[in-house]
């Protein structure tokens, strides 16, 4: 085993050196270009990742190559500004806009795990990508720090299985109140880890104000996951939040964001529903990294595919929008309860 381990690392060595040899012509434009706007770059920022290719890696090099982009107090970008200075990269390599030497890339906290050399979760930032909403304010988080060289690399893609969710589309007949979902109490860690993508609970909350209904939805992982931010380690949680226009019909307003909670708050909170701090002199409150944004005339469609897609390899949010897990997943977890039903 500590031979294949080690034949693997060389192998992936190798690659990267490779890598680096046949892009080395794109490396020079690269640091040429920044030590002409005054931008301290040198080979040894740059190097080679296998999910995303060819990287020069700086503190704040987005902002020190882009200080014409605008951003928000959120950290967000505006991706119509973003659309008209870049050129999104055709699928499979997407998640990047470009220009004539090098190609910005979406937040970290888009890809598998939050891991920053990883490749996307499939498939929100492909759709986020696409959106074509010319009326409404939609804005991003991109890498800070990070921008890809290679700009006629190749993708990397990874398959999973996706569901789309029938959902009453009649939003104003939702009830407000509070929905916490759970995988079924017989699974045991490896098979919530498989089918349910670590998930611990689904947190809902829907609310009402005048004409604006609004949705919250916060989903908790196994404590097992935690990610690195902000030179801190934390248990990430995702978190959405909607407002609907009882009078137009559509979303006014739609983001996702990280929520970072240290280990003590995390086992309270994960635990407790969306109305703790309303029902407690002593409030919680998480670390938050806003990673999307989109406001004004957003199509239910649009946020019921997207939300879908933002909770990753979870079917707990499939089962709150349609009532049910989807059938395929339903048939392994009936053998599962089965096969446990007989051994006991």
């Amino acid at each position: 085993m500590e031979e294949i381990k080690r034949r693997y690392i060389e192998n992936l060595r190798k690659e990267a050196e490779s890598q680096l040899n046949l892009n080395n012509v794109e490396i020079a434009k690269f640091i040429e270009y920044c030590n002409a706007l005054g931008i301290k770059v040198g080979t040894e920022q740059v190097s080679y990742l296998q999910t995303i290719g060819i990287v020069a890696n700086q503190k704040g090099l987005l902002d020190s190559l882009c200080q014409d982009l605008l951003k928000d107090k959120d950290g967000l970008y505006d991706i119509h500004q973003l659309k008209a200075l870049f050129q999104p990269m055709p699928f499979p390599v997407t998640g990047l806009l470009k220009s004539a030497n090098y190609a910005i890339m979406a937040h970290q906290f888009f890809r598998r795990g939050m891991n920053p050399t990883a490749n996307w979760e499939p498939r929100f930032i492909e759709l986020f990508w696409k959106l074509d909403l010319p009326n409404s304010d939609v804005r991003i988080a991109l890498d800070p720090d990070r921008v890809k060289l290679d700009l006629n690399g190749f993708g990397y893609m990874e398959f999973d299985t996706w569901f789309g969710a029938a959902f009453n589309k009649d939003i104003s007949e939702i009830k407000d109140g509070l929905a916490e979902l759970r995988p079924p109490s017989y699974l045991n860690s490896f098979e919530i880890n498989f089918l349910f993508g670590s998930a611990y609970s689904l947190h809902i909350k829907w609310s009402t104000e005048g004409t604006v209904k609004t949705f919250q939805a916060e989903a908790y992982l196994d404590e097992s996951v935690i990610t690195e931010w902000e030179d801190d380690i934390w248990h990430p949680v995702r978190y959405i939040h909607a407002e609907y226009d009882l009078t137009k019909r559509n979303f006014k307003h739609f983001d996702g964001a990280i929520h970072f909670y240290p280990p003590h708050d995390y086992k309270i909170m994960w635990d407790k529903d969306l109305n703790y701090n309303l029902k407690n002199t002593t409030h919680i409150k998480a670390p938050t990294k806003k990673i999307f944004c989109l406001n004004n005339d957003i199509p239910v469609d649009l946020w019921l595919e997207f939300t879908c897609h933002f909770f990753p390899h979870n079917p707990l949010i499939i089962e709150y929008f349609e009532g049910k897990y989807p059938d395929h997943l339903q048939e392994i977890l009936n053998a599962i309860q089965k096969s446990k039903l007989e051994e006991n």
